[in-house]
């Protein structure tokens, strides 16, 4: 490990972008830190204060260490560190549709980082590691994503697929059961319907649901039954329900 109190600021350019990289993530808090070198993931680059360094445990995963105080860190990146930590990571591998294993969780056009970060939160959280993107959904490993994650993004499987319908072809192929989360007319009730292992959940986007031709490939439409005047709730709030459900349904957590 490499430690500098005294460098370039053009060393930490990485630090100031918001730009999405296929390289390198960025993770902002001690919690995200630990669980990055928890999953024996390579940090390139540590920027800290003095305070924070003095209670971090030396890792081989990280490379180089750079030491501010905070008014500096702020200065030079542009942002309130109030944890005192950024890191700079290798990004994670995303992986192949045979890696993942049933029950899944298919996210379809989501563009919240907040929404992608809760959800991949409460699905770490109920055991669920299988989690399909589309092309339309904003990458989980986002700096937000991730910091609202709680870091839990690295405990999990990511697969991204280019055509979504053709994913669900070869899950069907499987006997995997397609579930959509939406409150359709005529679709089934939540409360009376059995979730399995062998299923995946679709959450839709936050603007407009699941796409047309996605519901239409479903083996079931389900909805979770609300006021009529509300509509719809918020796609992290409808995925926790269904993600609960399907936990408990297939005993994931051996309770």
């Amino acid at each position: 490990m490499i430690i500098k109190t005294d460098f370039d600021p053009k060393e930490i350019e990485e630090f100031k972008s918001l730009k999405i990289s296929e390289k390198y993530i960025i993770g902002d808090s001690p919690k995200i830190v630990q669980k990055l070198i928890d999953e024996k993931i390579v940090i390139h680059k540590l920027l800290c204060s003095e305070k924070y360094f003095k209670t971090f445990k030396k890792s081989e995963l990280v490379k180089i260490v750079y030491i501010q105080t905070l008014l500096k860190l702020k200065e030079i990146t542009g942002f309130n560190l109030h944890h005192g930590v950024m890191a700079l990571a290798e990004h994670p591998k995303l992986k192949s549709l045979e890696e993942l294993k049933p029950p899944y969780l298919i996210l379809n056009g989501l563009t919240s980082p907040e929404n992608i970060g809760t959800i991949i939160r409460t699905a770490s959280a109920f055991n669920i590691n299988s989690i399909i993107i589309d092309k339309n959904t904003v990458s989980p490993y986002i700096r937000r994503a991730i910091r609202v994650s709680m870091g839990n993004i690295f405990f999990v499987n990511i697969h991204k697929t280019n055509n979504l319908l053709s994913t669900l072809k070869i899950l069907k192929s499987k006997n995997i059961e397609i579930l959509s989360a939406a409150n359709e007319h005529n679709s089934l009730n939540i409360h009376s319907e059995n979730f399995h292992k062998n299923s995946a959940v679709i959450i839709g986007s936050e603007g407009h649901g699941i796409d047309r031709d996605i519901l239409l490939a479903s083996d079931k439409v389900i909805k979770i039954p609300i006021l009529e005047k509300v509509a719809h709730i918020n796609a992290s709030c409808a995925a926790s329900v269904f993600l609960s459900k399907l936990s408990f349904d297939s005993n994931l957590l051996n309770i």
